[in-house]
């Protein structure tokens, strides 16, 4: 994982890293993952509040759609 904390526009977020992709999950309630922790597939990293997540994928600094990528 890359960073988690609060960012301007996106709230609480979590930024995990996947090879050459950054995946951002904001919005969030709570964070339960630090900055440079690992994060493994099926890990909780946090619980939603009021707002609906926003998640987005990017290929290094490049939005990508999310769809590509999801099961």
């Amino acid at each position: 994982m890359v960073y988690s904390g609060y960012l301007e526009g996106y709230g609480n977020v979590v930024i995990i890293e996947s090879g050459r992709l950054y995946l951002i999950y904001g919005n969030l309630m709570d964070v339960f993952v630090g900055t440079d922790e690992v994060v493994k597939t099926g890990s909780k990293i946090g619980t939603l509040g009021g707002k609906p997540l926003y998640f987005e994928v990017r290929e290094g600094t490049t939005p990508a759609d999310p769809l590509k990528y999801l099961p």
